[in-house]
């Protein structure tokens, strides 16, 4: 997927998401622990040095964070990206975001290891790009818990096996990338 198609979709997300009454409140406290829990995960201070304890993560404070008045100010959105000196394993803490709706991690090609299989727990979420990185593995058969995704964007990784049954069944997806992988199937 694009930067300029991730940031349209960023900015559309929080044009939709945002009303002058939630400007003024903070994030789930569940949800910035969470955050802080994936930034030590991460083990990269210089990318998510916005991501700080007691401050909002939902006014825009934190990088690549955006909150939803849908949603009672729950983390809906996240954007990790462009980034050389990322040197980690996925963050498995990331599939503990209860609300998630839109997940970005692109352009790391030092985030390394599986996608991990806390990532099932985004029943939420409708757009899911993990692309450019050095994730390597099989695509866990996650798809099926994904009745609400839209769009799949695994493209530009080192994944490989065949192809989740599953995706064939999902009700709303309408976009799917794949390329530039070691995958079989059809």
């Amino acid at each position: 997927m694009s930067t300029f198609t991730n940031l349209f979709l960023l900015f559309t997300f929080i044009f939709l998401s945002q009303t002058p009454s939630s400007l003024s409140k903070r994030c789930h406290p569940e949800d910035e622990r969470i955050l802080l829990q994936i930034k030590k995960e991460f083990n990269n201070p210089s990318l998510l040095s916005s991501w700080k304890p007691h401050t909002d993560c939902c006014n825009f404070n934190w990088y690549g964070v955006g909150c939803s008045a849908l949603i009672n100010e729950r983390v809906g959105y996240l954007s990790i990206s462009n980034d050389t000196n990322l040197f980690s394993q996925f963050p498995p803490s990331i599939g503990n975001i209860p609300y998630l709706e839109a997940l970005f991690i692109f352009d790391l090609p030092n985030l390394t290891g599986p996608i991990p299989d806390s990532i099932t727990k985004l029943t939420k979420l409708k757009y899911l790009t993990i692309s450019s990185t050095g994730v390597t593995g099989p695509i866990p058969n996650f798809t099926d818990q994904f009745t609400n995704l839209v769009n799949l964007d695994l493209s530009h990784n080192n994944l490989f096996g065949t192809l989740p049954p599953s995706l064939y069944k999902l009700p709303s997806l309408s976009g799917v990338l794949f390329n530039n992988n070691k995958l079989t199937g059809s």
